[in-house]
């Protein structure tokens, strides 16, 4: 809704209502519609109740053994795809979208962590940065897109904060702030 609002865009949402959509179909979707940008945004879990913070990926190969463990345990939900074996990665990567979402997951997560840290000056807000990783919706995507770690619901202080409406009303202008200054840049460029 502030997406719309705000930037006056049309958004798809790959989903209205609690109901789980395959990986693929979320991409087909986006690439369908021939939509200018892809937003995947979650609330991250760990095997451990420590980890905690924010982080956003783009696509480009693991930046570190935790991307490379987020990314594969997302992407077991795509049956029989695997990214040794995908002839779009290759594609994907030189289209030049790797650079767009680069900018715009950079963009995204310091509008959100310096957003949120603002409003709750004495939580704990940890920045886990931006990371790439081969994310099966962010390597089937035709356009520049981006996954987005809210915090992790296996922290019970990241997982407190995400329920709160104002937290997440938060993050969400903060994120469309971001989308906003992005698309000026790419309409000035």
């Amino acid at each position: 809704q502030l997406l719309e609002a705000q930037l006056e865009v049309d958004v798809i949402m790959t989903r209205d209502r609690d109901i789980f959509v395959p990986l693929r179909d979320r991409a087909a979707l986006a690439n369908r519609e021939n939509a200018d940008l892809f937003l995947s945004i979650h609330a991250n879990a760990a095997p451990n109740n420590f980890s905690k913070g924010i982080e956003t990926y783009s696509l480009a190969s693991a930046t570190d053994a935790h991307a490379a463990r987020v990314a594969a345990r997302e992407n077991a939900m795509a049956k029989g795809w695997s990214d040794k074996s995908d002839p779009v990665l290759g594609r994907l990567l030189a289209a030049g979208t790797d650079r767009l979402s680069r900018e715009l997951a950079f963009e995204v997560q310091r509008s959100v962590v310096d957003g949120l840290r603002e409003v709750y000056p004495d939580a704990d807000i940890v920045d886990l940065g931006t990371k790439t990783a081969l994310f099966y919706v962010l390597v089937s995507t035709r356009m520049p897109a981006i996954l987005f770690e809210a915090s992790f619901v296996s922290n019970s202080d990241d997982e407190s904060r995400l329920r709160a409406p104002h937290f997440q009303q938060t993050t969400a202008k903060a994120i469309v702030d971001a989308v906003d200054r992005w698309l000026s840049r790419q309409s000035e460029d």
